[in-house]
């Protein structure tokens, strides 16, 4: 992948989009969001329609975050963190020796009521029957890649916190400057394909989007209603 220069961060969506064609820009787009192939009819769609729709400049910036964890998903534990097999699983309980059972109490061969089983009855296994513990218990299925993992929200300074973009009319969308840490050689072509997963997250319209923030406002009113605010109760 080619090095992104500083003048690249600074241009808008909106520029980015027309400096990429589609075909680029799903093979990113598959690459990272392999669950959403089965829309990418869709997405192709709106990808197409961005580029017909005039941006609205703003201040505001698009802050994409590449947040993959470098030891995968699930990092390992610590080995002192595991209990060593001759270790109590409650340390704070040490255990009661067993207690000694007296001569008497042990039956002598002779009081044995079970019959004697003929030797060779129950064959000790061989060594190469039993797993060894770096072995896998699925060998034939190998481990999948870790995907790359990204967060992008909206900012409109340096020092903003920063807010959700989910519910951004796309022409702002377009009007934002993409920016990203110095370092991360981020494509137009993979730049664009983030973008689209997060503007397309509740909907492939603007109409469909705006549909669900109003479901989001009232759900929220209504739980504002049966939970009202801890102050009230405040003595």
């Amino acid at each position: 992948m080619k090095r992104i220069s500083k003048q690249t961060r600074r241009q808008t969506l909106g520029k980015i989009i027309q400096q990429v064609e589609w075909e680029e820009v799903a093979e990113e787009f598959v690459g990272n969001y392999p669950s959403k192939r089965k829309n990418l009819e869709e997405y192709h769609r709106v990808f197409e329609a961005l580029k017909e729709i005039k941006p609205a400049f703003t201040r505001g910036q698009i802050v994409i975050c590449d947040v993959t964890p470098l030891a995968g998903f699930f990092p390992t534990s610590p080995a002192r963190s595991l209990p060593t097999p001759s270790s109590s699983p409650f340390p704070s309980q040490p255990a009661s020796p067993a207690p000694t059972p007296s001569a008497r109490s042990l039956p002598t061969p002779s009081s044995n009521p079970s019959p004697t089983l003929p030797a060779g009855s129950f064959p000790t296994p061989s060594a190469r029957s039993l797993p060894t513990p770096s072995s896998s218990p699925f060998p034939s299925q190998p481990a999948s890649p870790a995907l790359r993992m990204f967060v992008v929200y909206g900012r409109k300074s340096n020092k903003d916190d920063g807010d959700t973009l989910a519910f951004t009319p796309w022409a702002e969308w377009l009007g934002r400057r993409v920016c990203f840490k110095a370092g991360f050689n981020y494509s137009n072509a993979l730049i664009a394909a983030i973008c689209l997963y997060e503007i397309c997250y509740y909907g492939f319209s603007e109409a469909e989007i705006e549909k669900e923030r109003l479901a989001q406002e009232e759900e929220m009113m209504r739980i504002s209603e049966v939970c009202p605010d801890d102050d009230e109760y405040d003595p």
